[in-house]
């Protein structure tokens, strides 16, 4: 499977609440036995689930957690960085991003991780 740990991924979460959306980084997938390991930092902290990759898509893959929950990975474009999160940022932060090596720097960066 391919898969950048170094690449922020936007991430879409279906379980039993319904569906949210965060984002993914430094994300990285071990085999554990009879399971798969999904670890990934987000803005805030580290996520570690079991489970399965179910599909591989062209820009990502599909996990499926123990739990029944459905993670999309699909790797974060300029196009969304620019609609989603730059109008968040203030204008020194946002002038130093110019393209997504840009982007993932200052992801992982703000997650406190190199």
């Amino acid at each position: 499977m391919s898969m950048d740990f170094r690449k922020t991924y936007k991430v879409t979460i279906t379980d039993e609440d319904g569906t949210g959306m965060e984002y993914a980084i430094r994300t990285e997938l071990f085999e554990d036995g009879k399971w798969q390991r999904l670890r990934y930092y987000n803005f805030e902290r580290e996520h570690v689930f079991w489970g399965k990759v179910k599909k591989q898509l062209k820009n990502g893959f599909v996990f499926k957690d123990k739990r029944g929950w459905i993670f999309t990975f699909t790797e974060l474009t300029m196009e969304e960085f620019n609609a989603e999160i730059r109008p968040r940022l203030d204008e020194r932060t946002s002038a130093m991003i110019n393209d997504l090596d840009d982007v993932y720097t200052w992801c992982r960066h703000l997650a406190g991780i190199n």
